[in-house]
């Protein structure tokens, strides 16, 4: 462009001007004009005074109207010289320009570009869009030809203007989309674009935007160089995959195996979740090649990537699983590794397997979740033993696998394995309960019997439950058969329920429970416990196991014989034998499995039978068909001789049985105690029970004992002592059992019941004595039913009873030695081990609670026909019953019945208070004579309450009163025990007693003066403890008046003057000094003494009543009574001379 010097006009154009810089060449713009005006010459001051145009700088000419000229298209009309020219010009003025400017530039086409070779070229571009052509790395991404660095010269004079304006100097988000865009654009040979693409993949690109960006421009193009099935091509992100994805989809998918960044793997896409489709395609292609490799990477993508939920139903049906062999199987097939051989699958392969270890350690979860377990199952063996019964004939692999198979069988419970085959010696398959272990081959020459396979090991033969040939043989002569329907196994889990029942029931429970049921045993008189530390012989046993029953054990015989319902009670747990039967106090059912406490396998011999239960199922016989041992058996005792002789030794010799016996008159049951091999699993607690601990119990068993007889109706015997010791242990005997009443007649029975005993103290001495009780027991039937507490038992007989201990004799060495039998309990026929809290023994046909240690009652509002009953017993029956009881014992006892009362109340709640509350409230109207006279004869007077006068004054005053008061009549009850003398006023109405107001008015009649006078001239103390009650110093005017008519005063000849209302004055009394006394005594049937006098004070200070002091107005009155004098005399000298001086 060459400088405008030609001249001009103003009006050629529609804007001028001014050019301070005369070197400045600017291009041809419409309407627009610029004037040569260098500063400081006339053409600007021409200019500048006339204000003809605006003179500027050259940068203001570049950012007012060259830039707006190039943006606005007009540059298209420039010659390429001219627009070259401009451009240098501008890049020179580069940083004289403001900052909106320099950014309009960057924008703008202005770097004349040639092409990577140095090949010039017409174009322009954006420096942005240009590379500098000395940085290798970019230089590297383009070909030859490619039109993309500026200008040689332009390059070199303005390079850092070329910067400024955005020349790629290294490679960024940009010149990566630019180079995606040309290698996309099919312009190249594929051999460049691998070339090139593979280098930008391995650069290092300055990212500026974020990963979650549109990255469309780099994911939609096919600029990725691949090669699938040996043929090169380019392929858009979705197309192909990374290297390090080849495991996951390279069966289905182009690789891309040039490595490249995470950075880049996010921008092409790689980071989203391999569609499902490929890759369970590119599983199936592992598992058909035998790639662990890849089917380990899909197995772990689906899981890292959360895809299982949606893959599982596929994935469980597909042999997917790696096992150790190298081969895959199906999940349900596979099992996680085993470090031991012998607990591995890895003989029962190809059919079981184990999951390889490494395949294990990174996927277990995963598998798991498939349905890999940790062993097999028995449906799996079964699956096994199937295809292995299928086979016309085993070979020796095949043999091999079903021994395996029936090891691990031998793992699981029999009840898990139906239909369960054993491999038998011929080479066959049989059911379980039609083959046996050939232990004894004598005996198989002598029966034709299905034998186990020999290369079954023992271990497995045990584990299974294979019956053994010898055990056959022994079942055979005891007719034990399989098919028993009448198998002792308890409806319900007895495990579970024995440890339950256990739990409830302490172990001292046990004495108490078999006592109960002995005494419901017809024809049982005693029962005797026996501790038998003998170990017997165990050659001929039922199995070989039962030797543990061969050892110590505790006994227990009572005469009577069981039933069959009795021996069917020990089948249904919680029912028993006695449910239906309205007398018995027991039931062989829950309670008898307290026997467990002392042993596993109890044993009972009754009648013709022996009955084992073993309820865990660990030493009797197997049952063949149901793969466990028989839970119990009952066996005639003239087979168990024949076939087991030695089974029957421990009871041999014993309470009368001898081996010979068919059948026995009795009943023992044998518990044989827990030992080390045998730790007692059904108890809870692990509390050892060997020979010295059941000593311990027996003996500290003995006190309960001592009561235990009281209202049992038949056992009349309690016995312990220990084998081969005489004069061990202990005993305790009633003479008599308590007679009853003939059920419904509602009658009482008291009696005087002797109970001897004998305890051992130590070897070789014994203590002896004798308990008297008073019994009273009242059968209820008629009015009181006691509910059961489950629909289909029988309601029991009700009856209730007192007992109180009225003497206990034994040498006083003992006593120190023998716990006396001193706390009252709670019965219900046996005592229930809750106190009673009342000074006599308890008992009724109580509803008790599941342990039969409490007594049922609503105490929280959940009332119930047991809990009704039970508190009609305690509220009604028995209190009345109590009264009964001592009215029938006063005659016995006279005063001494009062230590039998209700005296102290029992704590809030308990059940002897509800029997305290109501005695009380009952006997304000009881018409009973309870109430001993004091007076000593062997045939007292009693009385009831409304008859008794009490008399609750204490110490001489009661017994100076007593003669009188006896003299007097009076149903006189006195030297009651305070307590009962305090509960006794709180009866309402008020009892009679002995008081002011009574004596006032029983000392008015002429017989009672009497009476009185002679008591007081025998003893004058007696008046002064009448006067103390009828005339307390608090009298008051309203008791005073009662006064009127008692023969109270105490006269000075002896007599007993009666006291009055002085109104209107008949006779008065006069108090006098005993000289007056003395000096008047010819008067001495008015005076009364001043010693006595004095108790008289309070009377006359109310000076209604006739007596008063004695004064001089009163002389007259006594004079008179003087009798008269005929002739002097030196007596009545003498007297008138006192007189006179008084």
């Amino acid at each position: 462009m060459n400088p405008l010097h030609a001249w001009t006009t103003l009006n050629r154009c529609k804007r001028s001007i001014g050019i301070l810089d005369q070197n400045t060449k600017f291009p041809e713009i419409h309407d627009l004009q610029f004037l040569v005006a260098t500063s400081g010459s006339h053409q600007q001051r021409i200019l500048d005074a006339w204000k003809l145009a605006d003179c500027v700088q050259p940068a203001d000419v570049i950012q007012g109207y060259i830039i707006p000229a190039w943006q606005n298209g007009l540059s298209d009309n420039w010659g390429d010289s001219c627009k070259e020219n401009i451009a240098a010009y501008m890049l020179g003025m580069f940083s004289s320009l403001d900052r909106d400017s320099q950014a309009a530039l960057r924008n703008l086409p202005i770097v004349p570009v040639m092409r990577l070779n140095g090949d010039a070229t017409s174009s322009f571009a954006c420096a942005s869009d240009l590379i500098d052509s000395d940085v290798t790395e970019l230089a590297a991404l383009c070909s030859e030809d490619e039109e993309v660095v500026p200008r040689e010269n332009f390059l070199r004079n303005f390079n850092v203007a070329l910067k400024d304006c955005g020349m790629k100097t290294s490679i960024d988000e940009a010149v990566v989309r630019h180079r995606i865009k040309c290698y996309a654009s099919g312009n190249y040979p594929l051999v460049d674009v691998q070339v090139r693409a593979k280098l930008l993949l391995r650069s290092s690109c300055k990212w500026q935007s974020v990963k979650e960006a549109d990255d469309s421009g780099l994911r939609c193009l096919a600029w990725l160089p691949v090669t699938q099935a040996g043929f090169a091509s380019l392929k858009d992100s979705s197309q192909c995959r990374g290297f390090r994805d080849r495991s996951l989809v390279g069966s289905q998918l182009p690789i891309l195996k040039t490595p490249i960044s995470e950075e880049w793997e996010s921008r092409l896409g790689w980071n989203a979740t391999i569609a499902t489709s490929i890759l369970m395609a590119q599983l199936q292609h592992g598992i058909s090649q035998n790639s662990r490799m890849v089917v380990d990477a899909v197995l772990s993508y689906i899981d890292a990537h959360r895809l299982l939920d949606e893959l599982a139903p596929e994935l469980k049906i597909l042999r997917c699983v790696a096992v150790s062999s190298g081969l895959f199987v199906e999940p349900a097939h596979a099992f996680c590794p085993s470090q031991n051989l012998r607990r591995g699958c890895y003989l029962l392969e190809p059919y079981l397997a184990n999951v390889h270890s490494s395949v294990w350690r990174y996927n277990e979860k995963l598998l798991r979740q498939l349905g890999v377990r940790d062993k097999p199952e028995p449906a799996d063996l079964l699956r096994v033993q199937e295809i292995l019964g299928a086979k016309d004939k085993l070979e020796e692999r095949d043999v091999g696998f079903a021994v395996e198979l029936l090891n691990f069988a031998a793992k699981f419970s029999r009840n898990s394995l139906l239909g369960l085959k054993i491999l038998g010696a011929s080479g066959r398959f049989h059911n379980i309960e039609d083959i046996c272990y050939n232990d004894s081959a004598a005996l198989h020459s002598r029966h034709n019997s299905n034998l186990t396979h020999p290369k079954i090991p023992l271990a497995t033969i045990l584990g299974l439950k294979i019956d053994f040939l010898s055990a056959q043989r022994v079942k055979g002569i005891l007719e034990i058969e399989d098919e028993d329907e009448e198998e002792f196994g308890q409806q319900e889990n007895p495990v579970t329920r024995i440890s339950d029942t256990l739990d409830r029931y302490p172990v001292e429970t046990t004495f108490r429970e078999y006592l109960a049921n002995a005494d419901d045993s017809r024809g049982a008189l005693e029962i005797s416990w026996l501790l038998d530390d003998r170990r017997h012989p165990c050659a001929e046993l039922i199995s070989p196991e039962m030797e543990v029953l061969q050892g110590p054990s505790l006994l227990c015989f009572n005469n009577g014989t069981f039933t069959e319902k009795d021996f069917n009670g020990l089948k249904n747990v919680g029912e028993g034998s006695k449910m239906l039967n309205k007398r018995s106090i027991g039931q062989f059912g829950r309670g008898s499995q307290i026997m467990f406490h002392f042993t596993d396998y109890p044993m009972i011999l009754s009648g013709e039978y022996l009955l084992i239960l073993d309820p865990q199922q660990e030493v009797l016989p197997m049952n063949a068909k149901k793969g466990k041992r028989k839970p119990g058996v009952k066996l005639k005792l003239a087979k168990v001789r024949e076939a087991c002789l030695d089974q029957l030794i421990p009871f041999d010799g014993l309470f009368g049985y001898t081996i010979d016996q068919d059948r026995f008159p009795g009943t023992i049951f044998r518990f044989p105690l827990v030992t080390p091999s045998s730790q007692g699993n059904l108890r809870i607690s692990k509390r050892e029970l060997n020979s010295a601990e059941v000593h311990k119990l027996m003996d500290a068993y003995f006190d309960e004992a001592r009561i235990s007889l009281l209202f049992l109706r038949r056992i009349n015997t309690i016995e312990f002592r220990v084998y081969g010791k005489q004069n061990s242990g202990w005993l305790v005997r009633r003479h008599e059992p308590v007679s009853r009443s003939a059920s419904g007649q509602d009658t009482r029975i008291s009696q005087q019941v002797p109970c001897h005993f004998t305890k051992q103290i130590c070897p070789g001495e014994s203590a002896t004595g004798e308990d008297t009780w008073w019994i009273s027991i009242q059968d209820l039937s008629s009015t009181v039913e006691l509910h059961p507490a489950a629909s289909k038992r029988a309601a029991k007989i009700v009856e209730c009873g007192i007992a109180a201990l009225l003497s206990s004799n034994m040498l006083a060495e003992y006593l120190k030695v023998l716990a006396p039998v001193n706390e009252s309990k709670m019965f219900s026929t046996l005592p229930i081990g809750i106190g009673s809290d009342l000074p006599v023994h308890i008992h009724a046909s109580f509803s008790l609670s599941g342990d039969r240690r409490s007594i049922s009652l609503d105490e929280y509002g959940n009332r119930s026909p047991q809990s009704d009953s039970n508190k009609h017993l305690l509220q009604q029956a028995l209190p009345q019953l109590y009264l009964d009881f001592l009215s029938d014992l006063v005659g016995q006892l006279h005063t001494d019945v009062f230590k039998f009362w209700p005296q102290v109340e029992p704590p809030e709640g308990s059940f002897g208070n509800l029997i305290y509350a109501n005695f009380w409230g009952k006997l304000s109207g009881c018409p009973l004579k309870l109430f001993p006279n004091p007076k000593s004869s062997q045939w007292p007077e009693v009385f009831d309450l409304n008859q008794a006068v009490f008399d609750f004054t204490a110490g001489s005053q009661a017994s100076e009163l007593m003669p009188l008061l006896l003299s007097l009549g009076v149903d006189l009850v006195q030297n009651m025990p305070r307590l009962l003398v305090r509960e006794l006023k709180k009866v309402g109405p008020s009892p009679n007693l002995v008081c002011g107001s009574m004596l006032r008015n029983l000392l008015k009649s002429d017989v009672s003066k009497q009476i009185f006078s002679a008591a007081v001239n025998k003893n004058f103390l007696v008046w002064h403890k009448v006067f103390e009650v009828i005339a307390p110093s608090d009298l008051s005017c309203q008791e005073a008046e009662e006064f009127h008519g008692c023969h109270v005063l105490p006269l000075a000849d002896g007599s007993l003057g009666t006291l009055m209302v002085a109104e209107p004055r008949t006779t008065d009394y006069y108090v006098a000094t005993a000289d007056e006394v003395e000096l008047f005594k010819f008067a001495a049937r008015k005076l009364i003494k001043a010693a006595t006098g004095s108790k008289l004070e309070a009377v006359i200070a109310m000076g209604t009543f006739n007596v008063l002091p004695l004064k001089i107005c009163h002389f007259e009155h006594l004079l008179k009574l003087r009798p008269s004098v005929s002739t002097f005399s030196p007596e009545a000298e003498t007297w008138l001379t006192t007189f006179w001086k008084e």
